[in-house]
Formats: structure tokens, C-alpha cells, sequence
């Protein structure tokens, strides 16, 4: 993995929106389909295209009962997303994201939508490479041996489950490879003290430690996402569309984590789920009202990603990712006193040009930066994109003269986004970059939506008209 990637996907996971005296986390994700560019700064990307593809779960999966009520949040927060087994798994999620749009852009296989009792399953990779698991439930469960019942519990009872080579050990014996937690009726099972909808699957199909896996109804998934991904106090329809946004971003990924085992990860780069402690009435509530709603495009679901806010215009798709998505095009994205507030950020000459020549630009000191003047929409220049986002900056140095891409120098910086200026103060040595924005500003604009909701909030379809403002040429059908 490129240090630009690894440190992207470092920002990503500690960013925060204020909101007044909320926290919103922006997506993602969203997370944002799989690029080949991203240098976006927010948290849920945070978000971040990836297409669709159907996925049968695997047969030796027992399936859990769909629950549509929503348990109180636990009193103790979701510890840590993923534990990661090592640089390994890191650099092959990087790499895997890197190549996904392009992968996207070329698959044909539709989806098939039809009325249906039965929602899908996601498999999420609660964890990898670990060594022991400790797992209970609030009511009675049973442990399965693949298929086959081991053993039937109370409710309180905690299993402590270890690995050695390929077996997974419980109360001293060989389980098997693969051990299926089963909750009775509506049990909650938790997985080191966190509590989850569903079943829980541990398997040493990796070879390297244990993976814990939540295998969940979509919709019982979403009640975890959803609050995690935009603040639950929000409009209802900004969380309705972002509901939808969200199912439909799961559905499509179905599958991307398929060789160890699961299907998407509870971080950015998947989307970010929290189980039943990230859950909140409200948002719960958006879920239900939209319950099997998907976004498509010629018959195939999209790439729902989702920014947290553009600066005005949302991007194409291939200005941040080369490939152009028919459906990610640019729009206009209603703003507030919050979004249209400029950040910025100062530095000395001296700074930047340390920071471009441990970057591999050495261009000595620097004597002229050129790049266009930062006005309104849309741009027709060279070195900006119609929505405004820099393309390329030109550094000219008493060494040499170089060329940075806007993404590349938002990495380099740590910028909220590639809608940017810079000029230099009158100290002269002495540089300020300013801009707005707060992503990568491709898909749904989250604080556009919220404006767009409180504008009309008493139209309970307010979200479809959201979704099809942020999604061009979209449809939103159900899909069961």
C-alpha cells in the first residue's frame, strides 16, 4: 500500500463533524465506491463505487431471525471496528478498494428485484486474526459445529472460545473450523461485550488466528449503520435517504471480502457499523419506513456513496476516481451558514517545500505556485474541475518545476477536500490554504440532504426526492 493510502485511510478514521453541540460523523462509504484516487478526509467515506453482485450465503450459515424492534442501545459502546490481523489484511483492503470502480464500471450481472418475504443476509468481519473470542448472550443460544448442534446454553452463560491450528476450542475440546453461535427467539448474542442482531460465525478458514463473523438481516444491519453514519437527531428524511443509500451500498458489496469469509467490514472501508449499541429509535425508525428500498440504474444496484458535504457542487465520479459512473454526475448541493463556512489551513514556504520534497517533488525553493482562482461554479479552466475541485497545482522552484494533482496535494496536507485555494500572506513567508468542502463530494451530499429535509419535513417521501437529486437517473424500487 502507497503511505498516501495508508494515511487516508488513517484520516478517515478520526474525523468529526459538529454540528451545534452534535457530533456527525460523515460518511462514507460509506461509506464511497472503491477508488483508484481517494484522498477524502471524512470519517464515514467514509464512503465510500462498488457494484452490485448477487452472493448466496455460505450453506453452513443457520439463518437468524429478522427482528424489526429495536433493543435499547447497551450501555457500553462498540469496542474498535475490525482488529486486524497484521499489515497483510490492511494492504489487501487498500489494494482490493483501489481496484474495485474499475472492476465496477465493466460487470453486467443484474439484480433481480421481486417481491420477497426473505432479506438477505450480510456477513460482517466483526474481527480478524484473533486468538480468542469471548461470546455470550442475553437469552438462550446454541453453539453449532458447522451444521451439526454442539451444545445448548443459558442466558448469562460466556463461552470463551480459543484457536490452535485450524480448530476452534470450547470448554477444552476440537470444535471444528468453522463454530455457529445461534441466538434462541430474540436473544442478542455479544462478542466481547458488544451486542449484535443475528448469529455469530467463527472460522479459521484464514489459517492465521480466528475471523468472528456477524452473519445479520440487512435491515437488523442497517439499525447499526445508519446512526453511525449520520447523527440520529437529524431530519427524518435525511436519515430515510440515507437508509436507503446505505442498503443499497451494502447489498452491492455483498461478497468483497468473500475469500475470508465475509462480506464487508464495520469500518470505512465499508461502511461503519456499531451493532446494537450504535442504535437509536429515529434512525431505527428510518430503516423501517424504507424497509427493502434500493437505488438502481439499468436494472443493477449502485454505488450508493456518500459525502459528508460538497461546498456547493457534489463531483464527478471520474474527477476523483478516473472512472466515470453515469449516475455519480455532478449537482448542486443545497448549503447552510455551517457547510458554506470556509476552512483553512497556514503554513510556512519553508514547510511546504519540506512537505513536497519528502513527497518525491524537491523543487528547491519555491518562486511562483500557479493554479487558478478559486470564484463560483462551474469552472471551465484546465486545473480545476467544472465543480471546482483542483485538478493539478504547478509548483516552479530554483531546482525545477513540478506538477502535484489536487488529491495528491490534499493527502500531502491533510486538507478537508480538493476545493482549495492558496495565497501567499503578506509576510511573505508564510502560505494559507482555504477552501470548502468537507470529502470527496461524489454521491449524496449528507448535510445537503439534512437541508433539503428541513425544508419540506412534513413530506414523509421527502427522501425519494433527496436520493434522485443526489443519484442521477436512479430508480428506487423495492427490492424485497
Amino acid at each position: 500500500m502507497k503511505n498516501w493510502q495508508k494515511k487516508t485511510v488513517a484520516c478517515l478514521l478520526g474525523l468529526v463533524l459538529l454540528c451545534g453541540g452534535t457530533q456527525a460523523l460523515a460518511a462514507g462509504v460509506k461509506g464511497a465506491p472503491a477508488e483508484t484516487q481517494t484522498t477524502h478526509t471524512e470519517t464515514r467515506q467514509k464512503v465510500r463505487p462498488n457494484a452490485p453482485h448477487k452472493v448466496t450465503a455460505e450453506k453452513h450459515v443457520v439463518a437468524a431471525r429478522a427482528q424489526v424492534k429495536a433493543a435499547p442501545a447497551a450501555a457500553k459502546a462498540v469496542k474498535g471496528a475490525v482488529k486486524a490481523a497484521g499489515s497483510e489484511n490492511a494492504a489487501q483492503d487498500s489494494s482490493r478498494k483501489a481496484s474495485t470502480i474499475k472492476e465496477n464500471a465493466a460487470r453486467t450481472e443484474p439484480v433481480t428485484l421481486r417481491p420477497t418475504g426473505n432479506q438477505p443476509l450480510i456477513a460482517v468481519g466483526l474481527a480478524r486474526g484473533v486468538n480468542r473470542a469471548v461470546v455470550t448472550g442475553n437469552g438462550p443460544f446454541s453453539v453449532y459445529s458447522g451444521t451439526t448442534k454442539w451444545k445448548s446454553y443459558k442466558a448469562g452463560e460466556r463461552l470463551t472460545l480459543t484457536v490452535r491450528g485450524r480448530a476452534i476450542y470450547l470448554d477444552g475440546k476440537a470444535v471444528g473450523e468453522t463454530v455457529i453461535i445461534q441466538p434462541e427467539g430474540l436473544t442478542l448474542l455479544s462478542y466481547d461485550d458488544s451486542p449484535y442482531r443475528g448469529s455469530l460465525r467463527l472460522l479459521t478458514a484464514t489459517g492465521n488466528g480466528m475471523v468472528v463473523v456477524n452473519d445479520v438481516p440487512v435491515e437488523s444491519y442497517l439499525y447499526g449503520v445508519v446512526p453511525r453514519e449520520m447523527p440520529a437527531s437529524w431530519e427524518m428524511n435525511a436519515l430515510r435517504a440515507q437508509a436507503v443509500a446505505a442498503r443499497t451500498y451494502a447489498l452491492a458489496h455483498r461478497g468483497d471480502y468473500r475469500a475470508q469469509g465475509f462480506d464487508v467490514l464495520p469500518t470505512v472501508l465499508s461502511q461503519v457499523y456499531g451493532g446494537v449499541a450504535a442504535e437509536d429509535p429515529r434512525s431505527t425508525q428510518a430503516v423501517n419506513d424504507t424497509a427493502g428500498e434500493v437505488l438502481t440504474y439499468n436494472g443493477r444496484l449502485i454505488d450508493a456513496v456518500f459525502c459528508a458535504h460538497s461546498g456547493g457542487y457534489t463531483e464527478d465520479s471520474e474527477n476523483v476516481w478516473t472512472n466515470r459512473v453515469p449516475y455519480l454526475r455532478s449537482v448542486v448541493e443545497p448549503t447552510n451558514d455551517f457547510t458554506a463556512k470556509q476552512w483553512s489551513v497556514r503554513l510556512s514556504l519553508r514547510e511546504l517545500e519540506a512537505k513536497l520534497a519528502a513527497a518525491g517533488r524537491d523543487v528547491g525553493k519555491i518562486r511562483k505556485i500557479r493554479l487558478s482562482s478559486l470564484g463560483k461554479a462551474p469552472y471551465r479552466v484546465k486545473d480545476r474541475t467544472a465543480a471546482g475541485r483542483v485538478k493539478e497545482i504547478v509548483f516552479e522552484g530554483t531546482k525545477k518545476t513540478v506538477t502535484v494533482t489536487g488529491n495528491r496535494f490534499q493527502e500531502l496536507l491533510d486538507l478537508r477536500s480538493t476545493l482549495f485555494d492558496i495565497r501567499l500572506l503578506k509576510k511573505g513567508d508564510q502560505v494559507e490554504v482555504y477552501g470548502y468542502g468537507y470529502g470527496h463530494g461524489v454521491g449524496m451530499s449528507q448535510w445537503g440532504a439534512q437541508i433539503m429535509a428541513q425544508k419540506n419535513s412534513q413530506d414523509t417521501l421527502g427522501y425519494r426526492k433527496i436520493l434522485l437529486h443526489f443519484y442521477s437517473g436512479v430508480k428506487l424500487e423495492t427490492m424485497y
